[in-house]
Formats: structure tokens, sequence, C-alpha cells
């Protein structure tokens, strides 16, 4: 979400006094309660006011502390979820001190005034609220690099998996990611393997057919130009990369693993996965 600096100002003085009307008010540590919820680890005193890392200057007032967090989570994801935070916890405050219906509605509507230049609004989702709009801001990497217990590092990133599992890896012959692969399956997920059709997967890999949609990719040329790639798409969030087949072997070798935390770049993971899949 990336507001611009005229609407970040009348959204500080909407958060940081509300509305006018008294239906909802959060106090000097409520306020670092919401911002906590998105990362930041501040604290309020009645004698030091708020106390946090990047605020400088004295003691800050309401607005002035509102204003700081909100410049430094805009233009990221970050400022999204702590709007949908806001708009909740507001909400429980105004459904308490009032009994009328139509408050809720007054509060999204004066909210969605203050957004709406900026090409946002607040929509109603089942019994929630979200931020609706385009966001062109480029979300960071979030990276690890492993070289050791890589393992069961896979096997932690494959237990948190919702929706899709998509790998494709030269050679699997590791039993254990199998039947982690077999249980998330279980689950109704969407599991694809791509591997290389050779002798070492048809002697001592898996009937992956038996239960995934599973693609064998041959040898080919002279010199076999194999399908090298080794790595994992999850829920088009995660990508696991890296030197690791995941075979029985791989876990005596000297291996690397990257996990990868980013929307963009696991879409770019995922589009050279269909394209393999295409080229059989």
């Amino acid at each position: 979400m990336n507001l611009k600096v005229y609407t970040l100002d009348k959204l500080k003085d909407f958060i940081a006094c509300g509305k006018g009307d008294g239906l909802f008010y959060f106090s000097g540590p409520q306020l670092v309660k919401l911002f906590e919820s998105i990362g930041f680890e501040d604290m309020y005193s009645m004698s030091k006011g708020f106390v946090g890392n990047e605020l400088y200057g004295g003691k800050k007032s309401r607005k002035e502390y509102v204003a700081n967090r909100l410049k430094k989570i805009n233009n990221s994801k970050k400022l999204t979820e702590f709007m949908e935070v806001f708009i909740n916890a507001a909400l429980i405050q105004i459904d308490q001190n009032t009994i009328e219906g139509s408050e809720e509605e007054v509060f999204i509507a004066s909210l969605n005034k203050i957004i709406k230049s900026n090409s946002y609004s607040i929509e109603k989702i089942k019994d929630g609220y979200c931020v609706s709009g385009y966001d062109t801001y480029e979300e960071p990497v979030e990276l690890k690099a492993y070289f050791e217990d890589i393992q069961n590092q896979i096997i932690e990133e494959i237990k948190k998996a919702k929706f899709t599992i998509w790998v494709a890896v030269a050679w699997f012959t590791d039993q254990i990611l199998f039947n982690e692969l077999i249980k998330k399956k279980t689950e109704g997920l969407n599991i694809q393997v791509i591997v290389i059709d050779d002798d070492t997967n048809r002697r001592y890999g898996f009937r992956f057919e038996d239960h995934f949609e599973t693609y064998r990719f041959p040898e080919q040329g002279m010199f076999k130009n194999i399908m090298h790639n080794k790595f994992c798409v999850i829920d088009l969030e995660i990508v696991i990369s890296g030197s690791y087949n995941w075979t029985k072997k791989a876990q005596y070798n000297h291996e690397s693993m990257e996990i990868k935390r980013n929307r963009k770049l696991a879409e770019t993971y995922a589009k050279k996965f269909i394209e393999l899949k295409n080229l059989l």
C-alpha cells in the first residue's frame, strides 16, 4: 500500500484522534499495541511517552508517533496489514459503544474518503474488511541459506504448505520427503513433480504417477543433456533451491540450499516449471 503525503497526514489524524464522535479512541499503549502487531517494538509510559527505535527528539505526541510509524511502513505490504488490524480494533470499540449498526458504515465511509484519492478502498469480505487497490511496490526477498540439516528444513516448508507444491529436481529418491508429499496430497494440496527419466529415478525413485501429476524428462542428445534443475515452489510464495537433490545420498554430501520468500520471484520459478512441462 502506497499513500501520498497528504493522505498519510489525514490518516494520521484519523488513527491518532478518532473520527471525532467518541466511538473509538486508542490510548498510547493501545497505539503501541497496534503497531506491535506488524513488527514494531515500541513502548509507552506516562513520563517518557512513546519510546522505540528511530523515535528521536524527545517525547512524541500521539500524532507524531503515528505519523512516524505510518511513514516507516508506507509503500509496503506492512501498511496494508496495519490498516486491516486498525479497522478490526476500531470496529470492536464502535460495536461496544453503540447499538446502531450504521456507525460501522459511517466509520468505513470516513476511512474510504481519506484513501480513495490514492485508488484504494476498504471492502467488506464476509464478516471482515480488507484493503482493495493496486500496488506497484517491490516486496523485499526474505532469504535464508542452509548448509546443514537441509532435509529437515525442506520438511518444515512442506508441512507449512497450504495450496500447492511444485517440485522440479533431477533425482528424487528420498523416502522421507516423498512421504511428506503424500501427507500433503491427502490434505487436498496440488502436488506436481518433474524428474529425469533415467535409471537412477526408475530404480531407486518412486511411482510418482500413482500419487501426483508427474513429468519425467528424457535425457536428450549425444551428451545426455538433462533437466538439472533443483527447485520447489510452494503456494506461489516460497522457493526452495540450491545444489541439493531430493535424494538419500544428498544428506551426506556438501550441499547448499536457499529458501526465498517473495511472490514475484516464486511466480518466475512457477513459470519455468510450466515451461518444462510444456517441453514434454
